[in-house]
C-alpha cells in the first residue's frame, strides 16, 4: 500500500502521475480514499497502449538499473551473512520483495494485464507465463511475504530471497 497525494490542477491539465502510466488501471480499480474529494471520475481513461508503453518503460529502467547494481553483490559468495548488520538485511529484505514482485507487475502492465495485488501478481503471472524457474521464484517469494508478514526470516532464506531477485529479473529480461 502506498500513499500519494496530487493536485486537481495537476489531474485537470494531464501532469499528475494517476493518469500516466501503468498504475492507471491499478489505482481506477484499487484506489481508496482515504480523505477528501473521490477524483477517479476526473482522469482521463488512458489508452491501454500508453499503459503498456509506460510499463515497459520502467520495466526496461529496472532491467539497466540492476544490471549496473548486479557487480556489487559478488561480495555475498564470499562474505559470511551472520557478519551483515540486522538492518542492512532488513532493508535489503524489503527491497528484494519489492523488485520481484514489482517487476513482475511491470512484465505483466507491459502485456496489457494490470494487476497490483501479491497474490494476484502471482497468479495471473503463472498462469500468462509457463517459464517453470520464475514461477516457481515468484510463488516462494509469496510464501517467505507471506512468513515475513507474521516473523523474521532468517539468514538462509534472506540470502535466497536476494539471490533469487537477482535471478527473477535477469529471467525477466530474458522473455522480453
Amino acid at each position: 500500500m502506498g500513499v500519494s497525494t496530487t493536485t486537481l490542477q495537476e489531474i485537470q491539465e494531464g501532469k499528475s502521475f494517476l493518469g500516466a502510466g501503468f498504475e492507471y488501471s491499478n489505482f481506477i480499480r484499487e484506489g481508496k480514499l482515504l480523505w477528501g474529494q473521490d477524483i477517479k471520475k476526473l482522469i482521463p481513461k488512458l489508452p491501454l497502449e500508453k499503459q503498456k508503453e509506460s510499463a515497459r518503460k520502467y520495466l526496461d529502467e529496472v532491467f539497466e538499473l540492476v544490471s549496473n547494481k548486479e557487480r556489487s553483490f559478488k561480495w555475498f559468495e564470499w562474505v559470511p551473512f551472520k557478519l551483515v548488520p540486522k538492518k542492512n538485511k532488513l532493508r535489503w529484505t524489503r527491497q528484494a520483495f519489492s523488485l520481484i514482485f514489482r517487476t513482475a507487475a511491470l512484465f505483466l502492465g507491459s502485456k496489457g494485464i494490470s494487476v497490483s495485488k501479491k497474490k494476484d501478481i502471482v497468479s495471473v503471472f503463472t498462469r500468462y507465463t509457463k517459464e517453470e524457474e520464475l514461477c516457481s521464484i515468484l510463488s516462494s517469494t509469496l510464501l517467505l511475504w507471506e512468513k515475513w508478514k507474521t516473523e523474521s526470516l532468517n539468514d538462509k532464506e534472506i540470502k535466497k530471497l536476494l539471490e533469487n531477485s537477482l535471478k527473477f529479473v535477469k529471467g525477466l529480461r530474458l522473455l522480453q
